[in-house]
């Protein structure tokens, strides 16, 4: 669906524009492919979108000279940005999801601790309670959160406890 509205939205500025081999519509298309899909998906849409590209844009209409030096130029520098493209994004959608799993690792261990876990932001406002938190406050999550800490704990404002909180901000 990508590929056609690229195609047709570049076929509307046909008129104005003097681009030889239009295929560049089809990078964000490779993008958006290769980050909900993977590899596979993109490496398909970026032939495709040439191919396309070729038969539909090229004057004259429906010819083109692929083998002459300057096609070759053209094809091998589209491919070989769509490939850095689809490298670079397929690195970093591994890393976000690499990086979203050990998040989740992490929130899992910390809400099953017996201990009472919560932290706070540069504010004093709670941001995270765990499930021992939430019994020993006797809040739930969604109450606790967002709150200032001082209100949660009003003994431990002017104690030498406060103090040491401090310190560790």
């Amino acid at each position: 669906l990508l590929l056609v509205v690229a195609l047709l939205i570049r076929r509307a500025f046909d008129p104005f524009t003097s681009e030889p081999v239009p295929v560049a519509t089809v990078y964000t298309e490779v993008a958006v492919a290769v980050w909900f899909g993977g590899w596979r998906p993109a490496v398909l849409l970026a032939v495709v979108g040439y191919v396309a590209g070729l038969w539909w844009f090229v004057q004259p209409r429906h010819t083109f000279k692929l083998w002459e030096s300057i096609g070759v130029l053209r094809t091998v520098l589209y491919f070989g940005s769509c490939a850095i493209m689809i490298v670079l994004c397929e690195s970093l959608r591994r890393a976000r999801r690499t990086q979203a799993a050990s998040e989740a690792r992490v929130v899992a261990i910390l809400d099953h601790l017996h201990e009472c876990f919560c932290s706070v932001d540069a504010t004093w406002r709670l941001t995270a309670i765990n499930r021992s938190g939430e019994a020993r406050l006797g809040l739930t999550r969604a109450d606790a959160v967002g709150r200032p800490i001082w209100a949660l704990l009003p003994r431990v404002a002017g104690s030498p406890a406060e103090a040491e909180l401090h310190r560790a901000l």
